[in-house]
């Protein structure tokens, strides 16, 4: 297991039941690479939205492990 897979199996074991996580991508206004894990969206249309937890860093690798870092303190 390579240590991007690792960072993978870290945030799905870290995710709430029901959650979701994006693919990484960049932000051009930050340059940093950012991924988002999502909870579902309760109360229908035009209930709350949702919960999300965003992790960032200057790679994908460090924005993996920085969102499997927060959703583990959570």
């Amino acid at each position: 297991m390579d240590e991007r897979e690792a960072a993978w199996d870290a945030i799905l074991e870290a995710l709430p039941q029901g959650w979701r996580a994006s693919q990484p991508s960049l932000d051009p206004a930050r340059n940093e690479v950012e991924v988002v894990a999502r909870a579902p969206k309760a109360g229908g249309r035009r209930g709350p939205a949702p919960e999300y937890v965003i992790g960032r860093g200057p790679d994908e690798l460090g924005a993996l492990r920085d969102l499997a870092r927060l959703l583990t303190e959570r």
